[in-house]
């Protein structure tokens, strides 16, 4: 599987994109605001799977978790 790009975030309005993974019964979701990019990932079928990072010049951080 291939990650998807982001150099199209770049070019939209409202910079999200989702993309399922097979198998996951879930997937990750992303947006970029400004120089910060959120990822957001989960399964449906694990109970509080849900996790959300922010990346950005220093690095990756784990903000959120246990949604879903």
């Amino acid at each position: 599987m291939r990650l998807p790009k982001l150099e199209p975030l770049t070019e939209q309005q409202n910079p999200a994109c989702w993309f399922a993974v097979p198998g996951m019964y879930g997937g990750f979701s992303y947006r970029l605001s400004g120089a910060e990019l959120t990822v957001e990932s989960w399964s449906r079928i694990a109970g509080g799977s849900g996790q959300r990072h922010v990346i950005d010049e220093h690095g990756a951080r784990l903000v959120a978790e246990g949604f879903v």
